[in-house]
């Protein structure tokens, strides 16, 4: 199945979460990372995330990428097709309990890509980053999938 790269630079909508303490420590416990940075929350400056808690932040959108695709003839089918492929992921600050995180994502790029028992498939590529309230960038994801 084929995709048109006209798509590319559209915009995905907006999507909001309220980070919170109680999943911040469950992502941290359930990957076995028992930092205290993560889990003592008297600490000076508090708890932080684990930095791989920004692919949990994220997933909704790519679990769920036809409701914030905003776009009437985009083959919809294909994504029932995707399988993940890689995730780059960029850092610039910590993200904390009690964060509101904005996150803004587009479709970066379609290409065709040699892959699967069909010789060929296409590689979809969306990039999302989080201009905090406050203007600081936060961590900006990179997200890759075969269909």
């Amino acid at each position: 199945m084929r995709i048109s790269s006209e798509y590319v630079g559209i915009p995905l909508k907006p999507y909001q979460n309220r980070v919170n303490w109680r999943d911040t420590m469950t992502y941290a416990a359930a990957v076995h990372d028992h930092n205290p940075l993560y889990f003592d929350d008297e600490r000076e400056g508090g708890i932080i995330a684990p930095p791989m808690f920004n692919v949990a932040v994220t997933w909704p959108i790519l679990q769920n990428l036809p409701q914030y695709l905003d776009i009437e003839d985009f083959p919809h089918e294909i994504l029932l097709t995707l399988v993940h492929y890689s995730e780059h992921l960029v850092f610039h600050r910590p993200i904390r309990p009690d964060e509101t995180l904005l996150i803004h994502g587009k479709i970066k790029a379609i290409l065709p890509h040699r892959a699967g028992t069909q010789g060929a498939s296409t590689l979809l590529r969306t990039a999302s980053s989080r201009p905090s309230p406050t203007g600081e960038t936060q961590p900006e994801s990179r997200h890759h999938a075969l269909s």
